[in-house]
């Protein structure tokens, strides 16, 4: 059987080898989550909920196990690994407490209609495949299961193939937990392999967080797929970022530039909401280009931040770079040095004298790069940070939230956050998402759960209107008298 080498990209290190799954592996996984949900999904919700319990208590316990299987396979520093554990804990709190709202709904129909009842309900869809990216390979991956296993759904996780090991040791923990078989499995290989392309086209649902690129070909293997079994599967997908940071004159610097250069420089820049752009009020530039190179120098190697996780996106911040460069940028701190130990090391960067022309303020980095550009009104903020076709998360600091609002509204992106950077994303009650060819569809929130149910709607009748005995005023037969009350209820509208 063919394998995965994974390597410590801070080291440089063999850590494992994981098998790549063939199209008939691929087709028996299926098969048993299919099996597995019928009994899964017939399991009172308070029952589905003991067991992801379970996992939260087990991940408290054990938390420095999960940061050692992430940190084998992400070089990424304690920290940023410890944050992965506390979205889970959060995340699963979340789920369990707020599933019965989220899946069941009352609706009030319209006084017309006011001898009616109606509720919406959310059915799970039986295998939900999860293909997750390598930044977060925890809370992307076994993260984004939560919801579905709350629901009732099955879980096949297919995780980048630069960082399985988290998911096969989450899957293996659901297992030691007593998790019934065939609920939570993994499937190991090339996100772009014939296995992967026939799991898209076996799933019921499929929540895709990753590049435009990859997530183009999900979409495209989904509609394939409804082509060939009449099955239509639409993909949720999380795409790419470029997150704008705008900085307005009246702005906190100490915490505008703080926010920044943790923003950007967290995790080695590989979040999809990581500062990519700053637009600052001339009146504030310079002084706000000092903090942030002074605060990005202080960073300390292995303990602020980790490696570059991958060596495709290595070389994608040293084309960035060297195209910046050649057109003009100045780069005031930070890069690649000879004295670093061996591994995918790359110093947290200050570029300024950068513009629209170079691929760094065009294209998503996914890297610990900071460009800096100076603009002269807010409106030439805002026109520089929608000129992209990406639109995941913006950022605007100001000391006025009024008009920080009036400019967040106008911003082409799913999320925007003021004063503050990516917490958001740990707001799991509120729908997160991009525009543009940042994606479709929304985590977290009842969409979030509900994405993963197909919605069945129950209308019931509870009285009859006097002199309507078993039935409604406009069954037949047709009269003058209905006629009349057709249009009483008309004038009744103001």
């Amino acid at each position: 059987m063919e394998k995965i080498i994974i390597f410590n990209p801070a080291t440089q290190e063999k850590v494992a080898e994981v098998p790549i799954f063939s199209q008939e592996m691929v087709t028996e996984t299926v098969k048993k989550a299919k099996e597995a949900q019928k009994s899964w999904g017939c399991l009172e919700l308070k029952e589905r909920i003991k067991y992801l319990k379970s996992f939260q208590k087990y991940i408290r316990e054990n938390h420095e196990e999960f940061i050692r299987v992430i940190q084998s396979e992400t070089g990424k520093v304690w920290h940023e690994a410890m944050i992965e554990i506390l979205y889970i804990a959060m995340a699963i709190d979340h789920w369990t407490k707020n599933a019965e709202g989220y899946l069941s709904e009352k609706i009030k129909p319209h006084w017309l209609l006011m001898n009616k009842e109606c509720e919406s309900i959310y059915h799970p869809k039986p295998v939900v495949v999860i293909i997750g990216p390598w930044n977060l390979p925890l809370d992307l991956n076994f993260g984004e299961a939560i919801p579905a296993l709350v629901a009732g759904c099955c879980v096949i996780l297919k995780p980048s193939s630069q960082t399985p090991l988290t998911s096969l040791y989450a899957a293996e923990v659901c297992q030691k937990l007593g998790f019934p078989e065939g609920v939570v499995q993994v499937v190991t290989g090339p996100g772009s392999g014939k296995a992967t392309q026939e799991l898209i086209k076996l799933a019921d649902k499929v929540a895709f967080t990753g590049s435009v690129k990859t997530g183009q070909m999900v979409t495209k293997t989904c509609l394939e797929a409804c082509r060939e079994t009449e099955k239509f599967t639409f993909p949720s997908l999380e795409l790419g970022g470029k997150t704008p940071f705008i900085i307005l004159k009246d702005a906190n610097l100490e915490r505008a530039s703080n926010c920044a250069v943790w923003n950007a420089f967290a995790n080695c820049g590989h979040y999809c909401k990581s500062a990519e752009r700053v637009y600052v009020m001339n009146e504030i530039y310079d002084e706000f280009v000092d903090r942030v190179v002074k605060k990005t120098k202080n960073l300390r190697l292995g303990i602020d931040y980790g490696p570059v996780i991958t060596a495709f996106q290595l070389e994608k911040i040293r084309e960035q770079v060297a195209d910046a460069i050649a057109k003009g940028a100045k780069v005031l701190c930070g890069g690649e040095k000879a004295s670093r130990p061996k591994g995918r090391w790359f110093d947290p960067m200050v570029l300024v004298n950068v513009n629209h022309a170079m691929k760094i303020m065009k294209e998503e980095t996914f890297g610990p790069l900071l460009p800096i550009v100076k603009v002269f009104s807010p409106k030439e903020a805002l026109t520089l940070a929608n000129d992209s076709p990406l639109g995941l998360n913006g950022v605007i600091f100001s000391k006025n939230t009024r008009e920080a609002k009036k400019i967040a509204k106008d911003l082409q992106v799913g999320v925007v956050t003021i004063n503050d950077a990516m917490t958001n994303y740990m707001i799991i009650g509120a729908p997160q998402g991009g525009v543009k060819l940042s994606g479709f569809g929304r985590r977290h929130g009842r969409e979030g759960i509900q994405k993963y149910c197909e919605q069945k709607t129950i209308e019931t009748h509870k009285w009859d209107w006097p002199g309507f005995k078993n039935r409604e005023f406009w069954w037949f037969p047709f009269t003058n008298f209905t006629k009349k009350i057709f249009k009483l209820m008309l004038r009744a509208f103001r």
